[in-house]
């Protein structure tokens, strides 16, 4: 989707860049997704210190855009790194632990079954482990983010990350601005170029303020 998405503001005198993101384990621990969620904060945090150095770069007009796991990564970023101006953050939500463990989704229940086989617990116990550990959430870095400078985009059919988890984010938030798609969490490629061209006018509107 990244590769879809970057092309476009290129094309259109924003520069962009992917971050790599490193492979997880097939069924990580608790403590491993802990370290994962904390690295993926530090990468991002480095290609923006990296971005400081460049003097092709405006650093005063750093936007940030994820979807999905990135949407999640890029609300939690926004709240510890006062250099962006702005993110538009896509069918993301907060509480990791209950998307982790309660969604409803065939792919993260088949996570869910591996995880609870692999380590002898039932749903309930999974939930309270990720909750012990997964101190990175974006809702506890929400009441740091200017909600003036945030657009999410939530589907309202999402069962990967639960529309009620979405909406649940932009409450701790205070408000960003959203949009709402009439989508599921892989159904809104449907509806990929109007995000595209959303995003892009609020990068365009927010970069000039």
């Amino acid at each position: 989707l990244e590769r879809f998405l970057a092309p476009y503001f290129a094309k259109r005198g924003m520069a962009a860049a992917i971050v790599h993101r490193e492979k997880r384990p097939k069924v990580p621990t608790a403590e491993e997704m802990k370290h994962l969620m904390h690295q993926a904060i530090l990468r991002n945090k480095q290609v923006i210190d990296w971005v400081e150095t460049r003097k092709e770069f405006d650093p005063k007009r750093i936007g940030v855009l994820g979807t999905s796991m990135g949407g999640i990564n890029g609300a939690m970023l926004v709240g510890v790194d006062p250099r962006i101006n702005c993110a538009v953050l896509a069918l993301a939500g907060c509480d990791i632990p209950y998307i982790l463990a309660k969604s409803k989704d065939k792919g993260v229940q088949r996570y869910q079954k591996s995880y609870m086989g692999e380590h002898g617990v039932s749903s309930d116990e999974m939930y309270e482990q990720l909750k012990m550990l997964l101190e990175w959430d974006p809702k506890n870095l929400a009441p740091y983010v200017d909600p003036g400078r945030e657009l999410l985009i939530l589907g309202v059919c999402d069962k990967v990350v639960p529309f009620k988890k979405g909406m649940e984010l932009r409450r701790a938030m205070g408000g960003p601005e959203t949009k709402l798609v009439l989508s599921g969490h892989y159904t809104a490629v449907l509806y990929i170029f109007d995000i595209r061209h959303s995003a892009y006018q609020f990068f365009k509107k927010k970069f000039k303020e």
